[in-house]
């Protein structure tokens, strides 16, 4: 009896393991620095989801890096700040379902009433990691061609499913 119950925990504990490790939360890491290369030690970075409003204040290490965790899918608004610096601005950071970005700022020497504005894209092509993922969100189902516009209709068309039916004639299609 007590092998079953220990068998059945190291399952349970098993599966919990690979729950956990799919998670749709994103992460924005990078380094701060100055125009020479020098690291920016404990300058403030605030990351702000533009949507929902969160904010996530942090400070740059030693090393000058931050790393902003748990983020939800969406555009992000990243702020950097140093006394001596001019305050640095990268706006419409776009983080996808379990994104992984190096978002490395540059800051200026100057007031700190003074700030620059940087306006890039982000790669498509992520060479960090090989997980995939995109946000599907309400224009785009319903601009899918579903009959009768039910998107769990779907469902039968992933790949991890196999869906056979049996005929009259007791052949499968």
């Amino acid at each position: 009896m007590s092998i079953r119950i220990f068998s059945l925990s190291v399952i349970l504990l098993l599966a919990a393991s690979f729950s956990w490790s799919q998670d749709t939360r994103g992460t924005i890491t990078g380094r701060i620095t100055d125009q020479s290369g020098a690291v920016v030690a404990g300058a403030a970075v605030v990351v702000t989801n533009s949507a929902m409003g969160t904010v996530s204040n942090l400070t740059t290490s030693p090393e000058g890096l931050y790393r902003a965790t748990f983020l939800s899918p969406g555009l992000y608004r990243i702020e950097a700040s140093a006394p001596g610096f001019k305050k640095s601005l990268r706006n419409a950071v776009e983080v996808r379902v379990a994104d992984r970005l190096d978002i490395n700022i540059t800051m200026e020497i100057g007031g700190a009433e003074q700030q620059i504005t940087v306006v890039s894209e982000n790669s498509l092509l992520n060479t960090e990691s090989a997980s995939l993922g995109t946000v599907v969100d309400a224009k785009r189902v319903a601009d899918l061609p579903l009959s009768y516009g039910n998107p769990f209709l779907l469902i039968g068309l992933t790949a991890w499913g196999n869906v056979q039916r049996q005929c009259a004639a007791g052949s499968s299609i």
